[in-house]
């Protein structure tokens, strides 16, 4: 039997908690750091972030199952 788990008013806490820390982080890094490679692993490293952010929140709204669990019976 599958069972459908979806996420917690928590879970969207945490990872938007989690993002907004890293984005602190990464913007910083930009700032002081005068190398021009940096910019598009940032952008990408935050365009992942945010994705999972939105999937977390569709997740808890019931949209998208988070995670799927086979029990045993």
């Amino acid at each position: 039997m599958e069972e459908e788990l979806y996420a917690t008013k928590y879970e969207v806490y945490l990872t938007l908690i989690i993002t907004l820390i890293t984005i602190a982080i990464v913007m910083n890094t930009l700032i002081n750091s005068p190398n021009k490679n940096l910019y598009y692993m940032s952008a990408l490293i935050i365009l992942l972030l945010i994705v999972i952010d939105i999937y977390v929140y569709l997740s808890y709204k019931g949209k998208i199952p988070l995670y799927r669990v086979k029990r045993k019976d």
